[in-house]
C-alpha cells in the first residue's frame, strides 16, 4: 500500500480499506485529482488494477461502499450490479418491494 493511500484509509479486520476522506451518498468516498472528481473506489481500481471498461461500473465484492481495497473491487455491467443489490437485499426500488432475483432472471 502506498504512503498516499495509507494516509487516507483505515484497514479493517476483514481487509477493507475504509476511505477516510470526503464521501457522497451511501458512504462512497470521493476525491479530486487534477481538477476532476472521482469516486474513490473507481479511482483505486483504475490506478491499481486496470482501466475501467466503457459502460462498466466498479462493484464491491465485500459489499462495503467506503472500501477502496483493489482486491475487493471488480468491474461489471450495471445489470450485474443491480443483481448484486437484489441478492443482498439492498436495492431500493422506486415503488413497492423488490421481487426475488428469479423474477428478474426470467425476464432476460
Amino acid at each position: 500500500m502506498d504512503d498516499w493511500v495509507k494516509a487516507r484509509v483505515t484497514v479493517t479486520e476483514n481487509g477493507c480499506w475504509i476511505w477516510n476522506g470526503a464521501k457522497v451518498g451511501k458512504g462512497y468516498g470521493k476525491l479530486k485529482v487534477r481538477g476532476w472528481w472521482w469516486l474513490a473506489h473507481r479511482f483505486m481500481y483504475a490506478c491499481y488494477v486496470d482501466p475501467i471498461p466503457e459502460g462498466h461500473v466498479v462493484r464491491h465484492k465485500c459489499h462495503n461502499p467506503p472500501c477502496v481495497n483493489p482486491d475487493h473491487l471488480q468491474t461489471g455491467t450495471p445489470r450485474e450490479n443491480v443483481y448484486d443489490q437484489i441478492e443482498r437485499g439492498t436495492l431500493n426500488p422506486p415503488y413497492g418491494e423488490c421481487k426475488p432475483i428469479e423474477y428478474y432472471r426470467k425476464r432476460l
